[in-house]
């Protein structure tokens, strides 16, 4: 997609098209790499636990709210090599 490809035309996917076009937006910002991708995810992921944990704040004290945030980024299947 980021040399002009259209999903599902010139290739076929079972995701949605919206992953090719952030991951396209990343390789314009920071190169065509898988690092780029990595960085990418990084960011969603550390933003998906801060999320959760202000969402958690809302409902459990402080020391409880660290739980999700924490499975999240444990259980998350990027995290693991």
């Amino acid at each position: 997609m980021y040399q002009g490809q259209v999903p599902y035309r010139d290739f076929f996917t079972g995701y949605g098209p919206l992953i090719y076009y952030v991951h396209a937006a990343a390789f314009a910002m920071l190169g065509v790499s898988i690092n780029a991708v990595r960085i990418l995810m990084a960011v969603v992921n550390a933003t998906t636990a801060a999320g959760l944990y202000v969402l958690s704040r809302r409902f459990v004290p402080p020391a409880w709210a660290v739980a999700p945030a924490c499975c999240s980024s444990c259980c998350n299947p990027g995290t693991s090599r």
